[in-house]
């Protein structure tokens, strides 16, 4: 529960995300489902970090991916 953003980061990737990508090197991926993998990979770090999305005087806010992805010890796909 009150683990750090980057500890958070390291157990997604020892447990979730290497049972996600069990056996991925055999996979034909196409761009759609790349698309998919990364935006779960994306909220999951916006997620660890509480950098979510939210309505700012009527217009929705999105942190920048970057420095959540880093927060979170994690990088692209």
């Amino acid at each position: 529960d009150n683990a750090s953003p980057r500890i958070s980061g390291m157990f997604y990737k020892a447990i979730v995300q290497s049972v996600l990508l069990y056996g991925s090197k055999s996979w034909v991926l196409t761009p759609a489902m790349l698309k998919v993998l990364n935006s779960f990979h994306h909220r999951v770090a916006q997620k660890i970090t509480n950098r979510l999305a939210r309505k700012v005087n009527g217009a929705w806010y999105y942190p920048p991916l970057e420095p959540t992805l880093e927060m979170a010890g994690l990088y692209t796909m």
